[in-house]
């Protein structure tokens, strides 16, 4: 009873924040943007910890798009640079909605919803889902602990790495999983798909699916074929995942890919010259920093979303162009 009665009292104070730090950043000279990355969206939600990839319930979500779309300019990620730097004092404030990862519920949730509040958005997809269905290790580890098809033990003689202290199930090994190697990242992908049986029908976008998304305008992007972390990479098979499989996501989409999200967010100068090189004119990360007049345009930092309440969002997003407008 106490919690709820807190939580009525704080919202209304985080909403007046929000505004008071939305309007100090909108009244400063300098230009000023922001970046949101999802993930997973639809049905009631999830709790911050309680998956890898927690969704955005399907209310929460239209409620941020609403916010966004009454408080700030919602451009394509593409256009985002140039609309910061663009804005003039006084006007809103450009942000970009972004999507990481080739799910359906990008289709099936987020779409309809952002078409339903006039919202543009860019999705960035590796195209693990053209030729059929397609999970990512991550969501393989995930559905073998959830099926009981391994444990940890499991993990531990499979891997022979390491849980993380304190955590359970897929949280305690994913971290290290996705420090090894990429041949043995995928070894140990394959596995868990053999123990699993094999991928859900319904698992990435099939070309249909993603030239859906392309036909209702919304911009596409890449996110790498085998969503290796880049900085990790040798410099040949850095430039060879900049465009390997870029091509079939681009007849997918039925255009060229302009933007590219880097797999984990992980980036240095070292991945955003060769995106640069490989014709990228932006790049995301997903450093959590608002966009300013000293941005690289190949190093764009993303915030991700809150779990729990639209207030909680708007703060977040104020706070970060307070940090940046000083």
């Amino acid at each position: 009873m106490i919690l709820p009665m807190l939580e009525a009292i704080k919202r209304p104070l985080r909403l007046g924040l929000a505004l008071l730090l939305r309007l100090r950043a909108r009244l400063s000279s300098r230009p000023l943007g922001l970046a949101i990355a999802y993930h997973r969206v639809g049905g009631p939600g999830e709790g911050r910890f309680s998956r890898l990839l927690p969704a955005v319930g399907s209310e929460l979500f239209a409620a941020q798009v609403r916010h966004l779309m009454r408080s700030y300019r919602v451009v394509p990620a593409s256009e985002l640079l140039a609309a910061v730097r663009a804005r003039r004092w006084g006007q809103r404030i450009p942000v970009a909605i972004t999507f990481d990862d080739d799910l359906p519920c990008h289709l099936d949730h987020a779409a309809p919803i952002l078409r339903d509040e006039g919202a543009t958005a860019t999705f960035f997809l590796t195209g693990i889902g053209l030729e059929g269905p397609g999970a990512f290790w991550w969501e393989r580890l995930e559905r073998a602990f959830d099926e009981g098809v391994i444990d940890s033990e499991g993990v531990r003689a499979l891997t022979g790495l390491e849980p993380v202290p304190g955590a359970t199930g897929a949280r305690a090994f994913a971290p290290a999983i996705q420090q090894l190697p990429p041949p043995e990242k995928e070894r140990v992908s394959q596995a868990l798909l053999e123990r699993l049986g094999g991928d859900p029908q319904d698992t990435g976008l099939r070309a249909g699916q993603i030239r859906q998304l392309a036909d209702q305008g919304f911009e596409i992007g890449f996110h790498t074929r085998d969503h290796d972390e880049l900085t990790s990479l040798g410099d040949d098979a850095l430039e060879r995942a900049m465009v390997e499989g870029r091509d079939a996501v681009e007849r997918a989409a039925g255009r060229s890919l302009a933007t590219i999200a880097y797999p984990h967010g992980a980036a240095d100068e070292r991945v955003a010259t060769a995106a640069r090189e490989a014709g990228y004119t932006a790049g995301f990360t997903t450093t959590s920093e608002a966009i300013d007049e000293r941005t690289n345009p190949l190093l764009i930092g993303r915030l991700y979303p809150t779990y729990d309440s639209a207030d909680r969002f708007a703060l977040t997003l104020a706070r970060a162009l307070a940090s940046t407008s000083r």
